[in-house]
């Protein structure tokens, strides 16, 4: 029963040992199945009227988040409430063959790993003789809790043999659920298991082999569930990191606290880094698990731009036209082709000088060009492939700047090499490219010219990669705002407002940062803002208009957060069962102590009990640690989802009722209902209407029905919606 008395105990118990797990030698197991690793219960067994399930399940992923102990599968245990006597349910290994007697002269342990599924789970451990009398040779009560934990038990030395011996978990102390791995029986003292890989941190940040990394990067990773501290190791080349230790140079950090690592800034674009994190266990321990080596690769300094539209002087023919040339047509990755109707070919016909000119969405910063000329099997001869070249560019396609004159090198009439000619336009701004033939690579003087591909590359100058992405929603009102920025920013402007126009032109509220990120204040529920962000620096590059929602509301309490153990839901809401100011009760009598069947979203909601007989309310408070404003942010309601149990009758006049049960069937000799009746004496009738019917069950019945009398199990006949 639930008590509100604090009992402070301290036991102590012999051979009985929750620990960290550790690398050890093996040993030999006398269990069959001990990890489950058939995908099967069998041989093992289970037994008890609560003991609902014993499955063994694939544990890898979002079963079990942590992931199995060993190998793929676990047993997990369902049991649906207290048995009378906790024994009476029970799951039970069976030994391999040959193995059903403790030997004389001979110790045993008992290990396995335990992990509840919420709050904690109690298993009893028993080695014992299988027959009456029930000898016990060891037994212990073990709580599991949400991290996957080693607990073991050893016998004393047999004083003589045990025939028939088993081994059980007894389980029936309450509703819980739980898992099994990595069981293990074995001769002789305790050996800490080996773990293979599964307490070593996971989940890095940026994930393993990312690219277009942030050259500021932090990293970051998800914590093994053992580790006290993190060793870190970082570096250019794979095998220095994976074989450094701690004294090596690749350790940069060494016993932090902390599951992140600002890497030194600035990185170098477009190399690729490795690290490394090895978990450190908390003392006496200390083991250390080594962690596998990640990689990310820094973003590049310049990018392509991949909105090109391309028009030209003339083409050949419908399949050679300047498109050829930006649509990736002629390439097989970054390698040339030689297929002709896959590039550009001007048509013969056209009067000189011959060009070809490119279009982008918009004003770049341009780094450079690479070309790959025409291509084909006869270009040695036919030489169609531009030679002497004048590049130009302009910002509105009037008004053209030289940027040089130059020579294209000639394509080798054969498919499968790079580019070979990279133009630098030395970030100049422009928003069109045109060039134009001097002269080709022409053996026979042929007055045709073409190309097969070309990739221009931009120096990012404007703040771009916004976080949260534009047109995002549900975002914190408490969120940053943050992007990348241009490479030649020096400081940044930052417009944030509700009025689109007002940011767009300017005349929004303005914050200037010298480094990525804002952090805006509080912002208000359900509100759409516009921001951008102006980079300054040799010159001001306006910023694109962003956008984002946010959240509508914000949690009071939804009850997810609390336990059985260290945060009882009744610990936090006071009741009156509590304070005796009311008739208020929070939580059930015994474990969970919160709703986990009716509830309106996530896994829990408070059962709230009230009984007015004696006080005049029913209450229960919650005193937060610190001061609340639940008007922030332009908050103005308060709304609370609960589910009640109307009274069981209610007349509401006019002979009509409303009746309320939680019975599930009307059918053989237990019947579940509640009604209103009338005596009939000798023939008779009776009408009713039933205007509505709100199940409880999937067999909830409503209507009439006529009875012997009113002693349970006499017989009836009714006519039911």
């Amino acid at each position: 029963m639930r008590t509100r008395v604090v009992w402070l105990m301290t036991a102590l118990m012999i051979g009985l040992v929750a620990s960290a797990p550790s690398p050890a030698q093996q040993v030999t197991n006398l269990f069959q199945n001990p990890g489950f690793e058939t995908g099967a219960l069998a041989p093992w067994g289970s037994y008890g009227g609560t003991v609902t399930s014993a499955v063994v399940k694939d544990c890898v992923g979002a079963t079990v988040p942590e992931g199995p102990i060993e190998g793929t599968y676990c047993l997990n245990v369902k049991v649906s409430g207290p048995g009378a006597n906790f024994w009476d349910g029970a799951v039970s290994p069976v030994l391999v063959a040959g193995q059903g007697t403790f030997k004389k002269g001979v110790k045993y342990t008992l290990s396995l790993f335990l992990k509840s599924k919420k709050g904690t789970a109690t298993i009893n451990l028993k080695p014992e003789l299988a027959q009456d009398p029930w000898t016990g040779y060891g037994e212990a009560q073990v709580t599991a809790t949400e991290k996957w934990t080693e607990y073991h038990i050893t016998t004393p030395v047999m004083a003589a043999d045990v025939t028939p011996a088993h081994v059980t978990f007894h389980v029936e102390f309450a509703a819980q659920e739980f898992w099994i791995d990595d069981a293990k029986w074995y001769e002789g003292d305790y050996v800490p298991s080996v773990v293979k890989g599964n307490y070593a941190a996971t989940k890095p940040t940026p994930d393993q082999s990312a690219v277009d990394v942030p050259n500021d990067v932090v990293l970051s990773w998800k914590a093994g569930p053992y580790a006290a501290t993190h060793n870190v190791y970082f570096g250019t080349t794979f095998a220095d990191v994976n074989a450094a230790d701690a004294t090596k140079p690749q350790l940069v950090g060494q016993g932090q606290t902390g599951a992140t690592y600002d890497a030194p800034a600035p990185l170098d674009y477009g190399k690729t880094y490795y690290w490394r994190v090895d978990e450190v266990n908390a003392a006496p321990s200390t083991t250390v698990f080594k962690g596998s080596v990640w990689s990310f690769t820094v973003e590049t300094y310049a990018y392509p731009i991949t909105s090109v539209t391309a028009t030209a002087s003339s083409y050949d023919k419908s399949t050679t036209t300047p498109t050829n040339t930006v649509n990736g047509s002629g390439l097989t990755g970054d390698l040339h082709g030689t297929a002709t109707d896959t590039m550009w070919t001007s048509s013969m016909t056209d009067p000189t000088p011959v060009w070809i000119q490119y279009q982008f969405d918009k004003a770049y910063k341009l780094s450079e060009l690479w070309v790959w000329n025409h291509n084909t099997e006869m270009e040695a001869i036919l030489g169609y492939g531009l030679k002497d070249v004048t590049i130009e560019y302009s910002l509105d396609g009037t008004t053209w700047t030289l940027l040089k004159d130059m020579q294209f090198a000639q394509g080798q009439a054969s498919a499968g090499y790079a580019h070979n000619t990279t133009v630098d336009f030395a970030g100049v701004m422009a928003r069109y490219v045109k060039i134009t033939a001097q002269s080709n690579w022409s053996l026979l003087g042929l007055k045709q010219y073409g190309l097969s591909e070309v990739r221009f590359y931009y120096i990012p100058v404007q703040a771009h990669a916004p976080q949260p992405a534009t047109a995002t929603s549900a975002v914190s009102v408490g969120a940053g705002l943050d992007w990348r920025p241009g490479r030649d920013a020096t400081s940044q402007n930052v417009y944030l407002g509700t009025d689109r126009a007002a940011v767009t032109n300017g005349t929004a509220p303005v914050q200037t940062v010298t480094n990525h990120g804002f952090a805006p204040g509080a912002l208000d529920f359900g509100t759409t803002y516009y921001w951008k962000v102006d980079e300054v620096g040799t010159a001001t590059y306006p910023g694109e208009i962003w956008k984002f929602t946010t959240q509508e509301y914000a949690v009071v309490d939804d009850f997810e957060s609390y336990n059985d153990t260290t945060n009882r839901i009744y610990d936090t809401w006071v009741d009156g069962l509590t304070d005796g100011k009311s008739g208020s009760q929070v939580g059930y009598d015994s474990a969970p102590f919160a709703e986990q069947t009716t509830i309106h979203g996530g896994k829990q909601s408070m059962p709230l009990k009230y009984d007015n007989t004696n006080f005049s309310t029913s209450e229960a408070a919650r005193t937060f640690e610190t001061t609340q404003d639940w008007t922030a942010s332009g908050a103005n309601s308060l709304v609370l989802y609960f589910l009640g149990y109307p009274l069981a009758f209610v007349d509401q006049g006019n002979n009509a009722f409303t009746v309320t049960s939680t019975g599930t069937d009307i059918w053989g000799n237990a019947d579940q209902f509640r009604f209103i009746y009338k005596s009939l004496s000798g023939n008779g009738s009776i009408t009713a209407r039933v205007d509505s019917l709100t199940r409880s069950d999937a067999w909830s019945k409503a209507g009439v029905m006529i009875r012997e009398s009113l002693d349970a199990g006499s017989k009836h006949v009714s006519t039911v919606v």
